[in-house]
């Protein structure tokens, strides 16, 4: 996900549902990145993750080890990559006691 072969600016829009749940911490940034030199300017971005209320924590998932965030933590690293936060939605399920989730929409920020 940090060369997506596609040039500068060609997108007006990512979904990424759930898809940086796997990434190590330290390479979540470099991934955002990726996704804001593909977005044309105020392109949007929506992007689906675990959600925490304390801290970045590792947990067992399925497939290999993932991550839940803290949204104002993912939110300050796509401010970070260059996103201004437009919307953002927290929610838990009572059949799922043990995960919280969380989805941000940002834009593209002025290049």
């Amino acid at each position: 996900m940090t060369d997506l072969g596609l040039p500068d600016h060609s997108v007006a829009g990512i979904l990424s549902w759930y898809s940086t749940i796997h990434l190590p911490p330290p390479e979540l940034d470099g991934v955002l990145t990726e996704f804001r030199r593909l977005l044309a300017p105020s392109g949007k971005l929506v992007i689906g993750f675990f959600d925490s209320d304390d801290e970045v924590a590792a947990f067992d998932h399925k497939v290999c080890t993932a991550y839940r965030w803290p949204a104002d933590e993912f939110s300050a690293r796509l401010t970070r990559t260059g996103f201004t936060e437009l919307q953002r939605v927290q929610q838990q399920f009572p059949d799922r006691p043990d995960r919280k989730y969380a989805a941000i929409a940002a834009r593209a920020a002025a290049l």
